[in-house]
């Protein structure tokens, strides 16, 4: 965090929170932006959430609709499809190695 100036370090925070308070399942990027739109930029969310991305403190899941989740829920998240919620890919870990607990 010290690399970042005071302003991007207070939106990777914003961002951060808007993920961490969706819990397991997960915000959307237009969720996200509804979230901030009167403090920030669209171009700046995006730039925060590569950041975070990167430094795996956001991961991306989804399959029908791309959702952000914080590293410490991306081990066990929900997708909400028409059809209802379940879980995918539980058998990989953030690094996409498999997690043997779930392929016994």
């Amino acid at each position: 965090m010290l690399a970042y100036s005071t302003e991007q370090r207070a939106l990777l925070r914003s961002v951060y929170q808007v993920a961490a308070d969706s819990s397991i399942f997960g915000a959307s990027l237009e969720e996200i932006k509804e979230k901030l739109a009167n403090s920030t930029t669209n171009e700046d969310i995006e730039w925060a959430l590569q950041e975070m991305q990167r430094e795996v403190q956001l991961v991306l899941v989804g399959v029908d609709c791309d959702r952000y989740v914080t590293a410490a829920n991306g081990q066990c998240w929900i997708l909400n499809g028409e059809q209802g919620s379940f879980f995918a890919e539980p058998w990989t870990t953030l690094n996409g190695d498999i997690n043997p607990s779930t392929v016994r």
